[in-house]
């Protein structure tokens, strides 16, 4: 048999040997199937020799395609990859991972202008979790990845639950000192203070802070100390500036005449006389 007849041959033997199961799937495990345009899919179906598999959005269904021993297989990939677990959330939590992210942000950890990813992708980097999501809905963080991960990222959400967030209203004059060359400010005040995250944000502006009470705290003292001494140079500046317009309009500062009056006639000096002699 040719070699052209034996691949055809071959795929129909695999044909007729292939079988179909649908599975329920999550929306959260069908993102992370699809993430990285497909990878995942990709994986599975290297890992397991299934055929093809289909995701219904709609439906929250998955069609496997493949040989049994192959859809067995990625079964098993499945429950081990993405089997998902809810864990619910307080009111913190919830904000600490959604909130910022309706806001233009001008500057602050990662530089990141939609907080909730950059928080949900820490917690990702974090737990080694493969998919997480934040169902607002019914108050959960959906997470996607083995028991061990899993159990990471439970542990990342339990410190967040005594966050706190502060708002610190700031003058637009005082936004490029707050940020500082390159972010180094906020670096800083990061550093000293222990604060999780700092964000310059406008409408209106100010800086809204967010870590333990305790970082918090320090960070709003750090800034009202910071921005209030700036304040205070600033007007020093503006009176050093007044008090030398003053001086100017002076008229005569030590018998120099100020510019455009004209210098009063010196004194002459009385000549000395020869007396006659006779």
């Amino acid at each position: 048999m040719g070699t052209d007849q034996a691949v055809v041959a071959g795929a129909k033997f695999l044909f007729d040997r292939s079988v179909e199961n649908e599975v329920s799937v999550s929306p959260a495990q069908i993102q992370y199937l699809l993430k990285d345009k497909g990878a995942k899919i990709n994986q599975l179906q290297a890992e397991t020799g299934i055929g093809a598999i289909d995701l219904d959005r709609d439906d929250s269904i998955a069609t496997i395609i493949g040989s049994e021993y192959a859809i067995e297989s990625a079964l098993r990939w499945l429950s081990k990859h993405s089997r998902e677990t809810s864990v619910p959330l307080n009111s913190t939590q919830i904000e600490w991972f959604s909130g910022g992210s309706e806001n233009r942000n001008r500057g602050g950890k990662g530089g990141s202008r939609d907080q909730r990813s950059s928080e949900i992708r820490l917690l990702m980097e974090a737990s080694k979790v493969s998919f997480a999501y934040l169902d607002k809905e019914s108050e959960t963080m959906k997470l996607v990845g083995d028991k061990s991960a899993v159990t990471a990222a439970k542990a990342y959400l339990d410190s967040k639950k005594k966050m706190r967030k502060e708002s610190i209203p700031i003058d637009k004059s005082q936004l490029g000192w707050v940020i500082g060359k390159n972010g180094g400010h906020i670096k800083e005040l990061q550093e000293e203070c222990g604060v999780d995250s700092v964000q310059v944000l406008d409408g209106p502006d100010r800086v809204e802070l967010r870590g333990t009470s305790e970082s918090v705290d320090l960070a709003t003292c750090w800034l009202e100390c910071h921005l209030g001494y700036l304040k205070e140079q600033k007007e020093t500046e503006k009176e050093i500036l007044h008090a030398l317009k003053e001086l100017q309009a002076m008229p005569v500062i030590r018998g120099h005449p100020v510019r455009g009056q004209r210098r009063p006639p010196s004194p002459q000096r009385p000549r000395l006389q020869k007396p006659n002699v006779q």
